[in-house]
């Protein structure tokens, strides 16, 4: 019962001006109070040499140390340790769960010895709470205690971080909190931000004011102190018996009086909450923690689930995306992935998002996309049993035009983002649409339209359910028309985390509250659900015809040179394994080649892993780009090792040859190629006896140590095949030479290396208006992300252009050498200028001849500390060459291997390192650095010799300056080469020793266009060339797998291996090089890098040829010994030259693959010309009475496709009509006769 005296002290008083502050006060007031009671922890042990595992630590052989949980603990500094804590807790006997709420609380002061951000990130603490042995939830930054209803032995297993801390545990035991206190807190702290956020002239405004006015003095507050704490004696009510006892009545007429006003009906505007948590894959930190960040968000949402603060909580639900997460769960933590599973089936978990990954869009092929999707809806749908209804990606940069096609062709017809209110200059007008993709496909699109906390414009995927955000997401959506689609994902990310607590009183109280003018209340729905409502106002939708450009994050085209050079080298060797795959299963197919479908599933697994949105683009710390560098390494090996086994077992089907070192090419491109001379039927293959050279090269990637100053370098080898078209070159003065070619007359200035003209020697036409191909070097300052942003104002910051010097004429190229060097009289012939002295480092002319074994292009090897896993590696899957031929049982047990290796070494990745290991690495650090010293001091003048920090795997520490020449220049050395149909290429390798930097190319072309043409996947899109409009101009840098500029005699094309981002504008041709952001990754490109473009100066547009050159470029041939002849015949041999495929008209035949149920190979085409075409497919080597043709769909679903087959011929050939950029798939299904 309430105080008599107090009640008769109640008087309204009107105060307007402190309204909103006295609600504010007894906020903070009831805050300090609603913790009745902490109880720590008893029996109470830890272990500083903890391991990182997903099973409660008591089941691991530990040793514990005595603690007291009454007392502060110290972790003293740590880094990237890993600590485990148990304890019992007892319920108390006071408990009542009317009245109380028990949380299991473990309370970490986190605090940093660094700067915690890019490649300090923390990353932690974060851990994992059990009780009892079953999970309770996650520790992070935003859950440190977990409501529960028994005591008994709880464990905690916590990582410290990535970077240096020193953490201070405050709290291990049981919090008590009063029930109604903690209700009412929430009602009136929500209730006070809504107020504050509306205007002041809403008439519901008054009327909740006019509540609280009338509830507040029911509160019994005279024995709250807050902040001052008094001694015992001086409270009249040390129990708060008084307070506690008002809360019931005072809530309780809050209740009633909210229920007087008008409540919302099922007309009134509301918005759809769905929980969501952001888990970056790879980020900030490298994948193994994301394996834990998962694990610990779907405990703490299971553990929400479950243990709600209050029994008015919303149904909500909780939206997990990605199946590789799910697959890292289902093998970490099997009993977790269960209960998971639990829940996806109670409809309390929403099992969509599609794709295998939250990838990148812009900057995998069109078949990786493809793979996404197919991969994604084979795990949901098949393996899970949940229906796929949604493309979710809150977080890309930008989504390529393609996007809308492919996911029709897959069945799914919606998209959800937020990213591209990002924008830097231009509002998106639209948040509820129809999105029409290059080949006129139509999907619907909705964008996420909550207010972020530093922009009302940006939205933001990681909501936190609170007033501002919610009455955001409603007035900030611009199709109000549609009511109850606006999107709310609420949920902390990028690392984890989700829902809090907070959050669910939050969706309660909204839902509380009467109907006020502009405040939306809640619903739940699923994504599919809100898609359906969406789809019944498609003939009001507004319809953008195009991609989703982000004017923002313009660098992500550039940054990691060598992460996105690997991504195509594991496409393009994919797309090789596949095409083998292809014809070795069509030709004998008998043979059972289950194993190679299942080895290549999963090398397109790690593939797709690596093609995440934040892996890709290059904007990961230099921890992760490591990781996926190793990673995309080791998935390499493993695919050239079946590559190499398809090759053997093809061959040894071939006719009989008995000329020695027969080497046999096979090219997986659906056109006649030509290598050296020699030509090679489309989709096919042929032998000679050619020995081809190989140009060996290095490309670096630095790793961060213990500390910033602390690195090593890891060298990566890969080779190429020299081209061997020998050129004519001519010269009339001692300013320029000119190279003629059957196609181009190419004239060259001697004192500055540039190009003067370039003219078709067929029109007598220029390309040029002034000296081209010349490098351009810019200041790079980002406003905000200097690994994904180039800021406009960069061209208002160039810097002196690199410096020539010298060039050379080979038989079959031209050398142009150039120095970008600090010192103002740079000279290469001065000994004491740092130019000198490293000129030697880009001396590639080393050449191997082909040896006798199968020789992949581009296959790179680890050196140094990392050799002896590499070692192991390949003996693992080493053929026995003394057969000439692998079992295929034997490949399969042996690639499994592999990949369980791998992942079993992902899990002990970031375990702790002992101070033994601590010591290992300072005694090898200084062992090397002693070495480093005493090399250094030999004489400089031998240039053959290496320099000294450029040993793979060593450590090496700053150094003084004479110490670290190689850090003060970067060298520039390009290989020209000149190839048919007017095309060239440029090999160019960099050491490339910079900062806050940005290179480029330049062509000052006389074209004159309004717009240029820049491939995507399944074809290509225009964008303007001017800057007539605030959206023109935003497109200052844009990507492309290829740009062409042309008018209507001809253009200018180019392409490259690893180079994305594009400016094109004005008659001037530019392609960005390298980037040098300090931030997220400081060694970022350092070193030395090779990249090849290719460009083309043509005298018409022909659209196909562009695809074509772009895929030759990035194809390499696949060139396998024919060491053992078959000598003996049968109908089944083969010959040694056969065309495989021919495809007419302007298609692309992009795929060959085994279909998912081996009945068949699938054939993947698209228009490529961008118009309607009749296309005629043909298989010489395949008996059409054998095959039947099934129109398929992108998950491999029969679908209505006309086609002819051409009966007239023996072998399988059919024709269809094709229109703009289709994609078409046909599964050639094996009957008998």
């Amino acid at each position: 019962m309430l105080n008599s005296l107090f009640l008769l002290s109640i008087k309204k008083v009107y105060d307007k001006k402190f309204q909103l502050k006295k609600v504010s006060k007894y906020i903070h007031l009831i805050a300090a109070a609603k913790d009745v009671n902490f109880i720590f922890a008893e029996d109470s042990y830890f272990t500083p040499n903890a391991t990182a595992d997903f099973i409660p630590p008591s089941q691991l052989n530990y040793t514990w140390i005595p603690m007291k949980a009454s007392e502060d603990f110290k972790f003293n500094e740590t880094k990237k340790n890993w600590f485990a804590f148990k304890g019992n807790v007892k319920i108390p006997k006071e408990y009542s769960p009317h009245r109380d709420i028990l949380r299991l609380t473990f309370d970490v002061a986190a605090h940093y010895n660094v700067r915690r951000w890019d490649d300090e990130f923390p990353a932690g603490p974060e851990g994992q709470i059990w009780l009892n042995g079953k999970h309770v939830g996650a520790i992070d930054e935003f859950h440190n205690s977990h409501i529960i209803t028994e005591g008994g032995l709880v464990e905690i297993r916590l990582y410290t971080g990535r970077c240096s801390s020193s953490h201070v545990l405050n709290k291990f035991g049981i919090t008590i909190s009063n029930r109604w206190a903690e209700k009412l807190y929430y009602y009136l702290k929500v209730t006070e931000k809504l107020l504050k956020d509306i205007p002041e002239n809403n008439t519901q405004r008054d009327q909740i004011i006019d509540i609280l006015n009338e509830v507040l003095p029911m509160i019994d507050i005279r024995e709250i102190t807050w902040p001052i704490v008094l001694p015992i004696v001086r409270y009249h009510d040390r129990d708060l018996s008084n307070f506690f006892g008002s809360l019931p009545n005072a809530l309780d007429k809050l209740m009633k009086l909210l229920k007087t006003l008008p409540q919302h009906t099922e007309d009134d505007p509301f918005i759809n909450v769905i929980g969501y948590s952001h888990l970056d894959s790879v980020w900030e930190w490298p994948f193994n923690i994301s394996h834990y960040k998962f694990r610990n968000t779907v405990s703490s949402m299971i553990h929400l689930f479950e243990n709600p603060p209050t029994d008015e909580i919303p149904k909500w639900r909780f939206l997990a995306t990605s199946p590789l997460h799910y697959k890292w769960l289902e093998k970490d933590d099997p009993i977790l992935f269960e209960k998971l599973m639990e829940y996806a089936k109670k409809d309390r978990i929403e099992v969509d998002g599609l794709t295998f990954v939250e990838m990148d869009t812009n900057l995998p092929s069109g078949e990786a996309l493809v793979r996404q999707v197919l991969y994604g809806v084979k795990y949901f749908e098949g393996k899970l049993g949940f229906k796929q209804s949604t493309l979710f990606l809150p977080d890309c940069f930008g989504f390529s035009p393609s996007i809308p096609q492919i996911l029709k062709n897959a069945g799914i017809e919606n998209f959800v983002t937020s990213k591209i209110s990002w924008n830097e200059y231009n509002s998106f007008p639209h948040h509820t649409f129809i999105w029409k993709g290059i080949d006129g496909s139509q999907i619907y699109s909705h964008f996420i339209t909550t207010p972020s906390s530093w922009s009302y414009q940006a939205f933001t995927y990681t909501g936190l359910c609170n007033m501002r955000e919610i009455v955001g997401t409603y007035s900030c959506y611009n199709e109000k028309f549609i009511n109850g689609v606006a999107l709310h994902t609420a949920g902390n990310g990028d690392g984890g985390g989700g829902l809090t607590e907070e959050m669910l009183y939050n969706m309660e109280v909204l839902n509380k509250l009467p109907k006020i003018e502009g405040v939306p209340h809640l619903k739940f729905n699923k994504l599919s659900e809100i898609f359906e409502k969406i789809k019944k106002y498609q003939e009001k939708l507004p319809l953008w015809d195009g991609e989703l450009y982000l004017e923002y994050h313009r660098g992500t085209a550039t940054t990691q040179e060598l992460v996105k050079k690997q991504n195509k080298m594991l496409e393009q060797t994919l797309h090789n394994v596949e095409w083998l795959l292809s014809i070795y299963k069509s030709l004998f197919w008998q043979n059972n080649v289950t194993f190679y479908k299942e080895a290549i599933e999963e090398l397109w697994e790690e593939t797709m892993m690596l093609q995440f949105h934040d892996s890709l683009p290059g904007t990961c710390i230099n921890e992760a780009n490591n990781d996926i560098v190793m990673k995309g390494q080791n998935t390499l090996r493993k695919l050239n090792k079946l590559q190499k086994n398809l090759t053997e077992k093809l061959t040894e089907k071939m006719k009989v040859s008995t000329e020695e070192n027969t080497k046999i090419l096979f090219n997986t491109l659906p056109f006649v190629r030509k290598l050296n001379g020699i030509t090679v039927p489309s989709g096919g293959w042929t032998f000679t006896t050619t020995e081809f050279p190989y140009i060996d090269y290095k490309v670096d990637m630095y790793e961060i140590l213990e500390s910033s100053s602390e690195y090593k370098k890891n060298e990566f080898n890969f080779s190429f095949i020299e081209p061997k078209n020998d050129i004519k070159v001519s010269s009339t003065d001692n300013e320029t030479f000119s190279v003629l070619t059957d196609e181009l007359n190419v004239t060259f200035s001697k004192i500055n290396g540039s190009i003067l003209q370039i003219r078709s020697l067929k029109t007598k036409r220029p390309f040029l208006r002034g000296p081209s191909n010349m490098f351009e070097f810019y200041e790079d300052r980002s406003i905000h992300w200097p690994a994904w942003d180039i800021q406009l104002f960069h061209k208002e910051m160039p810097l002196k252009a690199p410096k020539f010097l010298n060039y050379s004429i080979e038989n079959n190229s031209i050398q142009l050498s150039y120095i970008i060097c600090d010192e103002p009289e740079c000279n290469i012939e001065n000994e004491n200028c740092h130019g000198y002295k490293n000129t030697r480092y880009l001396k590639r002319k080393s050449k191997t001849e082909a040896k006798n074994e199968t020789k992949i292009e581009k296959v790179s090897e680890i050196n140094g500390t990392d050799s002896k896993n590499v070692t192991e590696l390949n003996e693992s899957i080493t053929e026995n060459n003394t057969e000439n031929k692998v079992n295929d049982e034997k490949i399969n047990k042996n690639i499994t291997e592999i990949i369980e290796d791998n992942e079993d070494k992902n899990n002990k990745e970031i375990k702790e390192k002992s101070d033994e290991n601590n010591k290992e690495i300072k005694e090898k650090s200084d062992e090397n650095n002693k070495e480093i010293k005493e090399k250094s001091d030999k004489d400089d003048k031998d240039n053959d010799k290496k320099n000294e920090t450029e040993h793979s795997g060593e450590s090496c520490e700053d150094k003084p300056d004479e110490e670290n020449d190689s850090f003060k220049v970067t060298i520039i050395n390009q290989t020209i080469y000149f190839r048919e149909k007017g095309v060239i290429d440029f090999v160019t390798f960099v050491d490339w020793h910079e900062h806050d930097k940005l290179l480029k190319i330049l062509y000052q072309t006389n074209i004159r266009s309004k717009s240029a043409k820049y491939g995507t996947q399944f074809g290509h899109h225009e964008r303007p060339t001017h800057g007539n409009l605030p959206q023109d101009m935003a497109m200052f840098e844009v990507n492309g797998k290829w740009a062409d500029y042309s008018d209507s005699t001809g253009g200018i094309y180019i392409t490259s291996d690893s180079k994305y981002g594009n400016d094109i504008h004005e008659g001037d041709l530019r392609m960005s090089l390298l980037k040098a952001p300090l931030q997220t990754d400081m060694w970022a490109d350092y070193g030395r890098r090779e990249f090849t473009y290719r460009m083309m100066f043509h005298d018409k547009e022909e659209n196909i040829e562009f695809q074509r050159q772009n895929l030759d470029l990035v194809t390499d041939f696949v060139i396998a010994n024919y060491e053992q002849p078959n000598t003996t015949l049968s109908l089944d041999d083969l010959p040694m030259e056969a065309q495989f495929v021919n495809i007419t008209g302007n298609v692309i035949l992009d795929t060959l693959k085994l279909s998912e149920d081996e009945k068949g190979i699938v054939v993947r085409v698209f228009e490529a010309n961008g118009g309607w075409t009749e296309c005629s497919l043909s298989f010489p080597l395949l008996n059409r009475k054998n095959w039947k043709i099934v129109p398929c769909n992108l998950l491999e679903k029969e679908v209505k496709y006309e086609f002819n087959v051409d009966e007239s011929k023996s072998y399988l050939s059919f024709s269809f009509e094709i229109e703009t950029f289709k994609i078409l798939s046909f599964k050639l299904e094996r009957v008998e006769e």
